[in-house]
C-alpha cells in the first residue's frame, strides 16, 4: 500500500491580455511496508504569456527536485534535478498559424557519483504550421530537431528529426483536444 499526498499552490495573475502563472506542488509518497522507498518529490513551474495582436510570445520554467527511479536501467531511488525551460512564438494571420519555439531540458543527479554520467542536457527547436480547416479543428504539421549531449563522453550524444501530423480541435466549449502522429529518427555519434 502506497499513501501519495500531493499538496502545492498555484498563482495566476492578469495583466490586460497578459498573463502570468506560477505553481508549487509536492509529491509526499509512503509506503507501508517499504518504508525505504518513502520519497518526497518537489515541482516547481512559471510561465509568462504575452499577447500582442496576432503574435503571441510564451516563456516558461519547469523545476523538479525529485527522489526518483533515474529513467535507465536500475530500479533504485536517485536524487536529481530537472529543469526544462523554454520560449514559442506564435503568429496567427486568417487561417493559417506557424509557431517556433526552443526548449533547454537539464538533468543532474544529486545522490550518487556513479549517475553523474547520465547527466545531460537536451536542446529542442520546434517548427509548427497549421491551418483552420474546420471551424473548430485545425491540421498541423510539426518538425523537431532535438540535441541530446551528455555532460561526460561515457554515452553517445545523438540528434534527432521528428515529424508529425495531427489535429487540434474543441471536443465541448471546455474540452480541447490534440491528435498527433509521426516518425523520428536519430543519428547517435557513437
Amino acid at each position: 500500500i502506497v499513501v501519495t499526498v500531493t499538496p502545492g499552490a498555484s498563482f495566476k495573475l492578469p495583466m490586460g491580455s497578459n498573463l502570468l502563472k506560477l505553481g508549487y506542488h509536492a509529491d509526499i509518497n509512503n509506503f507501508m511496508e517499504y518504508t525505504d522507498q518513502n520519497a518526497v518529490n518537489h515541482y516547481a513551474s512559471g510561465e509568462l504569456d504575452l499577447n500582442w495582436r496576432d503574435v503571441t510570445f510564451t516563456i516558461y520554467d519547469g523545476f523538479a527536485h525529485v527522489f526518483e527511479r533515474p529513467s535507465i536501467e536500475d530500479t533504485s531511488r536517485v536524487k536529481r534535478d530537472d529543469n526544462r525551460a523554454g520560449v514559442k512564438a506564435k503568429i496567427e494571420r486568417e487561417r493559417l498559424g506557424l509557431e517556433l519555439g526552443y526548449e533547454l531540458f537539464t538533468r543532474d543527479y544529486r545522490s550518487d557519483t556513479y549517475y553523474e554520467q547520465f547527466d545531460r542536457k537536451d536542446n529542442l527547436y520546434s517548427l509548427m504550421l497549421t491551418h483552420q480547416t474546420f471551424d473548430k479543428t485545425k491540421l498541423l504539421f510539426e518538425y523537431n530537431f532535438g540535441q541530446i549531449r551528455y555532460n561526460e563522453s561515457i554515452h553517445s550524444d545523438s540528434d534527432y528529426h521528428q515529424f508529425l501530423v495531427g489535429a487540434m480541435g474543441e471536443i465541448t466549449t471546455k474540452t480541447k483536444a490534440t491528435i498527433k502522429a509521426g516518425y523520428q529518427f536519430r543519428e547517435y555519434e557513437d
